[in-house]
Parts: C-alpha cells; sequence; structure tokens
C-alpha cells in the first residue's frame, strides 16, 4: 500500500498515461485529419494532394506522438543525464520525421509536375531533368538533415559546409565543358 502513496511511483504511472493517452490521441487525430483531407482533397482536379496526404499521414502521426513522448519523459523521475540522452534520441528521430517528410513531399511534388502539370515548362526538359533533380533535392534534404542534427550535439558544421562548398566549385569547374556539352545536347 506504500507504493502508491511514493511520489517517484505516482509519476511513472502518470508518464504511462501520458505516453499511452498521446498514442492514442495520435491515432486518433491522425485519422480524422485524414478523413477530413481526404474528403477535401478528392474535390480538386488534381491527385498531388491526395498523394500527399497518403504520404505525410504517418510521419504527422509518429510526429504527435514524439510529443507525447517528450512530455511523458520529463515527468519520470530520472536523473539529468538520462533525461538528456533521452532529449538527444527523441530530437534524433524528430529530425529524421521531418527529412523523411520532406522528401517524401519533395519527390510526389516532383514526380506531378513531370508528369501530371499542364505547365508549359514541365514538357521537354523538366522530364528530362526530373530524375536529377529528384535525386539532388533528396540529397540535399538528407544533408539539412544530417547537418541539423550535427549542429545539436554540437558539431561545428560551418567548416563542414564551407568544405563542402568549395568541393562542389572545384568539382563544378572541373566539369564545366562535359556540362556545356551535356546541355547542348539535350536543346537538340
Amino acid at each position: 500500500m506504500r507504493l502508491f502513496f511514493d511520489p517517484r511511483f505516482r509519476e511513472t504511472l502518470l508518464s504511462l498515461a501520458i505516453l499511452l493517452g498521446s498514442y492514442l490521441a495520435a491515432r486518433l487525430l491522425s485519422y480524422l485529419f485524414a478523413q477530413v483531407l481526404t474528403r477535401a482533397a478528392r474535390r480538386t482536379a488534381t491527385s498531388l494532394d491526395d498523394r500527399l496526404i497518403g504520404a505525410l499521414k504517418r510521419p504527422l502521426t509518429y510526429s504527435l506522438f514524439l510529443v507525447g513522448v517528450w512530455a511523458a519523459v520529463h515527468r519520470l523521475p530520472v536523473a539529468r543525464r538520462w533525461l538528456d540522452r533521452s532529449d538527444g534520441v527523441l530530437f534524433v528521430l524528430a529530425a529524421l520525421l521531418v527529412t523523411l517528410g520532406a522528401a517524401r513531399a519533395y519527390g510526389i511534388f516532383l514526380s506531378w509536375y513531370t508528369t501530371e502539370s499542364r505547365h508549359p515548362t514541365a514538357e521537354g526538359l523538366a522530364r528530362e531533368f526530373g530524375p536529377l533533380f529528384g535525386k539532388g533535392g533528396k540529397v540535399f534534404i538528407a544533408v539539412v538533415g544530417a547537418i541539423t542534427i550535427l549542429q545539436h550535439f554540437g558539431v561545428n558544421v560551418a567548416s563542414l559546409v564551407v568544405s563542402l562548398g568549395v568541393g562542389s566549385l572545384a568539382v563544378g569547374l572541373a566539369a564545366q565543358d562535359t556540362l556545356a556539352n551535356m546541355f547542348a545536347g539535350f536543346t537538340l
């Protein structure tokens, strides 16, 4: 009976309740969000919003659950160093979810633009360079996500960004003639 009056036990139970509640709330909110947006997306003429809703539903659900996990962990009676470690893990998971969601959204938008868009520039060069822009954009999103994670843990990324800039300038200058020939071939 003494166990129920222990404040650490009550905080642990409250953390478990917050964790369970956040899981249920994330699932319910994700379901409602998807239902409302799916109905609204069906009324539009394009399939872009339908595909975006389907691709971003899961990262949104996990993000909402991570907020609950963060609140539950901060209620636990643990040492500060364990709290800092759990905050680091939660930050990495959140950054990975945001990066995954951004990469999915970018891929869907680029695919839609090169195949279904009625924009006049969607034909020709946009279709030919679609895979290049797709891979380059996803690499850029992944690099931004990695830089965000590294900067959170105190790694100096300014020198890394400068090195990447100088390296890409050197590659660009070295491949200048090759790229000029490639673009000339595409325009013919």
